[in-house]
């Protein structure tokens, strides 16, 4: 479910990236944004939430293949993720 909270904040604010550690202190709230992350935790958080959003899109390729697509299409992900869109969407919660 995790990553359903990653695309959660990633969908609120199409275009803006987001520090993999950032995401995953808003999502988890693991993090102490004030400690910096060395290049080892910042590659386990980078593979952390790049699990967690693979895991959430192959559960939604599986029930809804064209939301898939526009999502896997618009998302990057690496040291920071974002969900870029061709078209401006409206998610309704």
């Amino acid at each position: 479910m995790q990553g359903f909270h990653h695309f959660a904040v990633l969908l609120r604010e199409p275009g803006r990236q987001f520090h993999v550690a950032a995401l995953l202190s808003m999502t988890d709230g693991e993090l102490d944004e004030a400690q910096p992350v060395d290049d080892t935790s910042s590659e386990r958080i980078r593979k952390t939430v790049a699990n967690r959003l693979c895991t959430a899109l192959t559960k939604i390729k599986k029930i809804h293949p064209t939301l898939w697509r526009r999502l896997f299409g618009a998302l990057k992900t690496g040291k920071a993720c974002s969900y870029n869109p061709e078209k401006p969407m409206e998610w309704h919660t």
